[in-house]
């Protein structure tokens, strides 16, 4: 980690992103190409006024657990998912978004289900697993195999809502 004067604190994921973001973005759409083929898990979140150190945290809580977090263009991040198993979720990719992702299909949307609990400037918009849509769209017979990967137990009607937001009234509902 180290400190950018008058920016403040970035990890080495933070500074990678600094720098691919200011080419053309051809390196950012190889790069996040590169993650989501060889990623299990990807969840899409709006960081809408996170601080640095909040998002330093966080891609800290990722790597503790095997994840990773990037913040990167919309408009590169949908080219990057083009021909990838994960093209599904394209249309989350709207305001500021970032992803979590992890080979490990529950590690990225643990760490992400979690850290929304304490911080509302996170919230997770959906994800996926493979080609299946993480989100309120997800039919209910497939929502108790994902339950664990979305921080909610059992097969309740709620295990996939804590993905979409787990402050909602939706992810209270019983």
């Amino acid at each position: 980690d180290l400190t950018v004067k008058g920016v403040g604190d970035f990890d080495r994921d933070g500074i990678a992103d600094l720098v691919t973001q200011a080419a053309d973005g051809t390196v950012v759409i190889a790069t996040l190409n590169k993650t989501f083929t060889s990623t299990e898990l990807v969840v899409v979140t709006q960081q809408s006024g996170m601080t640095v150190a909040e998002v330093t945290d966080l891609r800290r809580q990722m790597r503790q657990a095997g994840a990773g977090y990037k913040v990167a263009k919309n408009r590169l991040t949908r080219r990057a998912l083009e021909g990838t198993r994960f093209q599904g979720i394209s249309d989350l990719f709207k305001g500021p978004t970032a992803v979590a992702y992890s080979t490990d299909p529950v590690a990225a949307a643990k760490v992400a289900v979690d850290f929304a609990k304490t911080n509302d400037k996170l919230e997770i918009v959906g994800g996926a697993m493979g080609e299946v849509l993480l989100d309120d769209r997800m039919p209910q017979a497939q929502r108790y195999h994902f339950a664990p990967a979305l921080g909610s137990g059992g097969g309740s009607d709620r295990a996939v809502t804590p993905m979409v937001n787990p402050r909602s009234d939706a992810a209270t509902r019983h």
